[in-house]
């Protein structure tokens, strides 16, 4: 990303309503998964370290990034490990040796996402799950994707033969962010038809407005409890890696 887009996420990430309304899904997600152990827990490209502290109640956390600047950042605000790597092909980690994966809107930023999830699971023990996240539908690409240096935003068809092409059985793919679905793509589009396009890069909405944002989108946690959602601006994937690994050929 960036330089700016890495500070800017670094001084919004704790209140934002994106942030801490997905936080709120995620820790929902990973709960159930952990289901009282402590886990042996990887976060690729944990960027400014939003994330750390949440994935540190469910065990010990390794974060890796490959920006020197937002792994500072990381490793000032969290107790976790956090070590410089690259997907696919720069992570001296031992295969097989953590029990959940995770990875928050991170494949999108790689050249071959395809190898980077590739290398990533093969950092999951047998039987170790993998939790994912990418940004939804082409349809909706931005200045905010081009910002962030996003490569590709992805379909539900396309990101469910991602995962599979690592070797990953899905357990739970679904839309999510829906509830904001309908105003986000209004604005976005307006944003990309007019002079707007390119406008600053987000900032924390007023704070009534916030909560009752961050409320509608935590609120989604529930849903994805029983169902799979049918859009959303963004994917989330659960997926396993079989208790019997096959040999690639």
């Amino acid at each position: 990303m960036e330089r700016a887009a890495y500070e800017n996420m670094a001084s919004i990430e704790g209140r934002h309503w994106w942030f801490v309304g997905r936080r709120a899904i995620l820790t929902d997600v990973i709960k159930k998964l952990a289901n009282g152990k402590r886990l042996a827990i990887l976060e690729v490209g944990c960027g400014t370290g939003g994330n750390l502290e949440m994935l540190g109640g469910f065990g010990d956390v390794t974060g890796v990034e490959p920006d020197g600047e937002a792994r500072s950042l990381s490793a000032a605000r969290s107790s976790a490990t956090v070590v410089g790597g690259r997907l696919p092909d720069g992570l001296a980690l031992e295969p097989g040796s953590f029990d959940l994966l995770a990875a928050f809107d991170v494949l999108e930023h790689l050249d071959d996402d395809s190898a980077g999830l590739k290398a990533a699971a093969a950092c999951l023990k047998p039987g170790g799950t993998a939790v994912l996240t990418v940004p939804a539908f082409p349809s909706l690409w931005s200045y905010h994707d081009e910002q962030h240096h996003h490569k590709r935003r992805y379909t539900k068809v396309g990101f469910e033969a991602l995962v599979r092409s690592a070797g990953l059985e899905i357990d739970k793919l679904s839309y999510f962010n829906t509830s904001l679905f309908v105003p986000a793509f209004v604005v976005r589009m307006m944003k990309k038809y007019s002079g707007g396009a390119k406008a600053d890069m987000e900032t924390v909405p007023p704070g009534a407005l916030n909560a009752v944002l961050t409320q509608i989108f935590a609120l989604e946690r529930f849903a994805l409890r029983r169902m799979s959602l049918p859009f959303g601006l963004s994917l989330i994937a659960v997926a396993s890696v079989p208790l019997a690994r096959v040999p690639e050929a």
